[in-house]
């Protein structure tokens, strides 16, 4: 293939300013689509609680349920994002990696995940939680093993963002080098 086929432009450049290594040829061939959404927050709950009011205004908007996902940087804000999800009565499922493979794509849900859980799915809407964990693997002082640990960071900065078909939303609470 030599032009993206499943992210715009916009999202595209995106990633691709997130890491020098994320470098996607033919990026400049892909659709046009709409800005991607840079959210900042105090803290998770405030983030996931952006997220949810997004996608009830997009839902408003005509825009299926089915087409979103809510993907999360770190397991551990999956209860976070679910709380602000029932709160605001977007309605949703939790998949986890060993029922990815079950997922119905099709049933009238916002998919909530960790990145890894999405590895290999498309969305037309996708929500990044938690910017912020991710780590600069460019670290000079870091060790082999720390260097791996950087590395899998990076790589959720990039499948995360790139599940995204035409609208990404993404959030953070802390600055950091991305």
């Amino acid at each position: 293939l030599k032009r993206p086929y499943r992210s715009t432009r916009q999202i595209i450049e995106v990633v691709q300013s997130l890491d020098p290594d994320f470098q996607i040829s033919g990026g400049e061939q892909a659709p046009e689509g709409e800005p991607v959404e840079l959210i900042w927050a105090e803290s998770v709950m405030e983030q996931a609680r952006a997220v949810a009011d997004d996608l009830l205004r997009l839902a408003q908007a005509g825009r299926p349920w089915s087409d979103m996902a809510v993907l999360m940087t770190r397991k551990s804000m999956i209860r976070t994002v679910l709380r602000a999800m029932y709160e605001r009565e977007v309605p949703f499922e939790l998949i986890s990696t060993k029922s990815a493979g079950d997922l119905d794509l099709s049933s009238d849900t916002v998919k909530i995940m960790t990145v890894h859980s999405a590895k290999g799915l498309e969305f037309s809407i996708v929500a990044l939680i938690g910017l912020e964990n991710l780590k600069d693997q460019r670290a000079s002082d870091a060790d082999e093993t720390e260097q791996k640990e950087l590395s899998r960071f990076a790589r959720v900065g990039f499948v995360g963002p790139t599940r995204a078909a035409d609208t990404l939303l993404l959030t953070y609470s802390k600055d950091n080098v991305f």
